[in-house]
């Protein structure tokens, strides 16, 4: 049967009041279903009605995918393949080796564990070693976890300029260790909003409407990821000067701070869907965009000007553009269709 093929039926009155509704053969045949067995019925707030073989749904859940390590192929090249097989939403994940390496499995082994959430090394030979990658959207829920996230990559940005003002290199160094546990949220969340674009009970159990929404949370996540690089360039460029303390970098100093609550109010307005909240964030990210500018534009007046000032402007422009990304998101969100009535 053709993928995406249509069929149309006629109800049918049985009894009283019950109407049904016959399968299409060529539907029947593709999936292996016969009398008695168990389907699930899931409804969409759009009045769609999503039909699943319970059999199917069993075999979708023990699909698995095999990376083939070749010759010569270092750890980080074997972890980009993994991490494609993880967001794709495979539960069992397979490593081969073309020979015994032990070094090179335990690499790949620290790096799984240092950027994925919920994946466990079940079995493993000198040949190859089997993963799993456990269904953690129930104990991790979507927005709880995006909630985690966000208060990372804010706590990151806040303490990076922190570390700026007061130039202290501990805390900066720290800031930028923190970078890896927001990029670990971030493959969960995708890979969790990948395997919901094409099951409705995920989709359901996320908490979403329907799949529109699954992007709209990948651009949040992704604008999340991208404001928490930011805030480690800040960090790490604070590291670069010299006891510079001036009347402009007490200036850019609280463009930070003032783009830091912008993204504080960015996230608050997705997590609670405030369209109100969103929309003054949007407007005053444009504020603080604008201020960076005015202090580039004397920055390039200065014929000495530090290129590191230069950068830390742009890292806080990024950032309050990446709020501004977020509220959009909220504003979406907020204007839903009407909830077709079934009944």
């Amino acid at each position: 049967m053709a993928n995406g093929q249509e069929f149309v039926r006629r109800l049918q009155q049985t009894g009283g009041a019950t109407l049904i509704v016959s399968l299409p053969k060529e539907w029947i045949d593709q999936t292996g279903l016969k009398k008695f067995d168990e389907i699930l019925l899931v409804s969409s707030d759009d009045g769609t009605l999503h039909i699943i073989p319970r059999n199917m749904n069993n075999k979708t859940q023990q699909e698995e995918f095999i990376v083939n390590v070749m010759p010569n192929e270092n750890a980080e090249g074997v972890l980009r393949d993994y991490i494609s097989a993880y967001l794709a939403g495979y539960n069992t994940i397979r490593i081969r080796f073309n020979e015994p390496s032990p070094g090179l499995a335990q690499k790949i082994r620290q790096l799984v564990r240092r950027w994925l959430i919920g994946v466990e090394v079940v079995e493993e030979t000198i040949h190859e070693m089997v993963t799993q990658c456990l269904p953690t959207h129930n104990s991790l829920p979507l927005m709880k976890a995006l909630e985690r996230m966000g208060s990372i990559a804010s706590s990151m940005q806040r303490e990076a300029v922190s570390a700026l003002a007061e130039q202290n290199k501990s805390i900066a160094l720290e800031v930028v260790q923190r970078d890896d546990e927001v990029d670990r949220f971030y493959h969960f969340i995708v890979r969790q909003l990948n395997i919901a674009v094409s099951n409705p009970v995920i989709l359901k159990s996320l908490g979403l409407n329907n799949r529109q929404d699954c992007l709209g949370y990948m651009l949040v996540t992704k604008s999340i990821e991208r404001a928490a690089d930011h805030a480690s360039s800040i960090a790490n460029l604070s590291m670069t000067l010299h006891s510079s303390k001036s009347s402009i970098l007490e200036k850019i100093v609280e463009a930070g701070y003032r783009a830091n609550k912008l993204f504080d109010n960015a996230l608050k307005s997705i997590l609670q869907t405030d369209r109100e909240s969103a929309k003054q964030t949007i407007q005053q990210a444009e504020e603080v965009t604008k201020i960076t500018h005015e202090l580039n534009n004397q920055l390039v007046r200065k014929s000495t000007a530090s290129t590191a000032l230069r950068l830390l402007l742009e890292n806080i422009k990024r950032i309050a553009e990446y709020s501004s990304d977020i509220s959009e998101v909220a504003v979406n969100l907020s204007v839903r269709k009407p909830r077709i009535n079934l009944v």
